[in-house]
């Protein structure tokens, strides 16, 4: 389960950097990993959201071409990683 601060901290980091942000793929992707953390949060969520989260994270972090774009998923990932359980 995605912890509300995780959630918080991806949204935030969202709303300050998706104007900078040049793909529109990499825009696109971070808005579905958006709407599937609500999902989660609001108590919706299953198993395969959690894995389709976590491969829309991985495919941002390995498409991107600058730092911006590697590290936009990093909050996501480490949550799942350590918090999947919960």
């Amino acid at each position: 389960m995605i912890t509300f601060s995780t959630e918080v901290n991806f949204k935030l980091w969202i709303c300050f950097n998706r104007n900078k942000l040049q793909s529109i793929w990499i825009i696109i992707s971070t808005m579905n990993a958006e709407e599937i953390i609500e999902k989660i949060s609001a108590g919706d969520g299953q198993e395969e959201d959690l894995e389709l989260l976590e491969e829309i994270c991985e495919a941002v972090k390995d498409a991107s071409m600058c730092g911006l774009g590697q590290t936009l998923p990093n909050p996501v990932l480490s949550s799942l990683r350590y918090f999947r359980e919960e």
